[in-house]
C-alpha cells in the first residue's frame, strides 16, 4: 500500500489480514485453472494458502504449486 511507501524506514514483508480472503483467492485460482489443470476443481484434495504483504522494492506475486497425489494409504 501506497501509505507504507517509506524511503528511511523501508517496510519489510508481513502477513497480509485485509482483503482478499484467503479461502476466496484459492476459489479464484482454483476455477481459473479448471480445463488446464485439471477437468474440474473438484479433483483438488490439499490447498494451502499463504497471503505476505510483499516487501517494499519487490514485485506482487502470486505462486502456485500443483502435485498430483498418489494413493491415499
Amino acid at each position: 500500500p501506497t501509505s507504507a511507501h517509506r524511503k528511511r524506514d523501508p517496510v519489510k514483508a508481513q502477513w497480509r489480514t485485509k482483503k482478499p480472503d484467503a479461502d476466496n483467492v484459492a476459489k479464484l485460482i482454483c476455477d481459473a485453472l479448471n480445463g488446464i489443470a485439471w477437468q474440474d476443481d473438484s479433483q483438488v484434495c490439499v490447498i494451502l494458502v499463504t497471503k505476505v504483504q510483499a516487501a517494499q522494492g519487490d514485485a506482487a506475486k502470486t505462486t502456485v504449486t500443483i502435485e498430483q497425489l498418489g494413493e491415499h494409504e
